[in-house]
């Protein structure tokens, strides 16, 4: 997974937003409707993050038939092969002795931690959300790059934020939340079949 942080401005790594109801969403962009978010990058061409609330009908990998079935959360519309260079999404968890035992990076002051795939033991994916894919929010050049390559100028004026996710939460599109032990609980319980 990328580091954290990433030194590209007001979007730290860790921060956890909810999209705002009613929803600008509901016509374009519609995964991000009443989505969660936990930012893993901010850089200065774009801030990436993943959804973690929306279980998929896909299975997660399994190595054993007596372990727990898990659905796959869509992380967003980027493969995650893009980003990481490898196949296969992001265990995210937020047990604190998994953390002690070095097991996964820690995003931001969230409580939670990324980990790659071939990391992840049977024991491990029990306490995890797999999540494949990631939502990006393009600043500058390269949201206009973005917006040209999505057709916007000619589909009704939708328009990309040129700042990246902060200038989305600043638009009141998004607000910051935190995920406590009952809510991190159901988002587990969510994905299991």
């Amino acid at each position: 997974p990328p580091p954290p942080g990433g030194g590209g401005g007001g979007t730290p790594a860790g921060l956890v937003v909810r999209a705002t109801v009613p929803s600008d969403f509901l016509l374009s962009d519609q995964h991000l409707h009443k989505g969660v978010v936990v930012v893993l990058q901010d850089t200065p061409e774009a801030t990436i993050g993943l959804m973690i609330n929306r279980p998929t009908n896909t299975l997660a990998p399994r190595f054993s038939p007596y372990e727990t079935v898990r659905r796959v959360c869509f992380g967003g519309p980027y493969s995650t092969q893009s980003l990481t260079g490898r196949p296969g999404g992001f265990w995210v968890h937020r047990n604190p002795e998994l953390a002690a035992k070095g097991f996964g990076m820690p995003l931001g002051e969230s409580g939670l931690y990324v980990v790659a795939p071939h990391r992840v033991g049977e024991q491990e994916r029990n306490q995890c959300l797999f999540v494949e894919g990631f939502c990006m929010w393009p600043k500058g050049a390269f949201a206009k790059n973005e917006e040209i390559k999505r057709g916007a100028p000619w589909k009704g004026n939708v328009r990309l934020a040129e700042g990246g996710l902060q200038s989305e939460i600043d638009a009141g599109r998004f607000e910051h939340v935190t995920i406590s032990d009952e809510a991190w609980h159901g988002l587990l319980t969510a994905a299991i079949t």
